[in-house]
């Protein structure tokens, strides 16, 4: 077995490892990247018009009753304006919800629309028949459900803000779980990756060591003298192997040359 072959091999997994981690942290931060924009693509302007729907039924209410106590043009023709603003929020929250309950909701907040603007129409009318006579006690009923449906729709606007929070913190969980698992399986490999560089870093060590040894033995032994010291080679590391056997033809050489020179003598 070559040695650069098992460094290669050992640095092929090690940079294997730290691909692995990398692609999972480059995952992670794609989800959290994903996260966001899905925030602020949907969460802003969802909320914006749940909040919206909230304000101009108020103050479509208050500007019905500001014309009904103080005959003020201003305040009828705002009140129509608020209904179709009230309308535009509505078809706003209709493209951007995506839960049955709330599909649910923006359509009764549709049909409460057309009931608002249907109750002040009537309102308007009693006034207008007589603008100095109209009393507000003599129309308290319509008044009532005029106020009940407004305050309804106020309702139902918290409702779909809350319902979108809830939605924004189901996802915020989900990617936070998400996270975690990415962050765990980010550890296990790192681990592995210790524990595998750990025991590279040993059997490598111990192939090229202990065989190393056993030539320093071996050649120390022929430094003093013993030419019949023969060199093992057979160990792993075929760098190794040469290396002894390249000892081995010197010893021999040397061990003929001693020979050679007691003959002479």
């Amino acid at each position: 077995m070559k040695l650069n072959y098992i460094l290669i091999g050992g640095f092929l997994i090690i940079a294997l490892l730290v691909g692995v981690v990398g692609y999972f942290g480059f995952h992670a931060g794609n989800q959290t990247k994903a996260l966001y924009s899905d925030l602020t693509k949907n969460f802003v302007p969802y909320t914006k018009a749940a909040i919206e729907i909230t304000s101009y039924s108020k103050r479509a209410e208050g500007h019905l009753l500001l014309y009904l106590a103080l005959d003020d043009q201003t305040d009828r023709d705002k009140f129509f304006i608020r209904i179709d603003s009230l309308k535009q929020e509505i078809s706003i929250l209709d493209n951007l919800v995506i839960t049955p309950k709330g599909k649910d909701i923006v359509n009764q907040l549709s049909q409460q629309t057309i009931e608002v603007k249907r109750f002040g129409e009537l309102l308007l009318a009693e006034h207008d028949k007589d603008p100095e006579g109209f009393e507000f006690k003599d129309h308290k009923e319509l008044i009532k459900e005029f106020h009940d449906i407004t305050s309804d729709i106020r309702k139902k606007g918290v409702e779909l803000a809350e319902q979108e929070a809830e939605e924004v913190i189901n996802i915020i969980n989900n990617a936070k779980d998400s996270i975690s698992d990415i962050q765990t399986k980010v550890i296990v490999i790192v681990g592995f990756g210790l524990i595998l560089t750990i025991v590279l870093g040993f059997s490598t060590s111990y192939l090229i060591s202990k065989p190393l040894t056993k030539l320093t033995n071996s050649v120390d032994k022929v430094s003093k003298g013993n030419f019949k010291t023969e060199i093992e080679t057979q160990g792993k590391i075929d760098e190794v192997n040469k290396l002894a056997d390249s000892l081995n033809r010197i010893m021999k050489t040397m061990k003929l040359a001693v020979l050679e020179k007691k003959m002479k003598k």
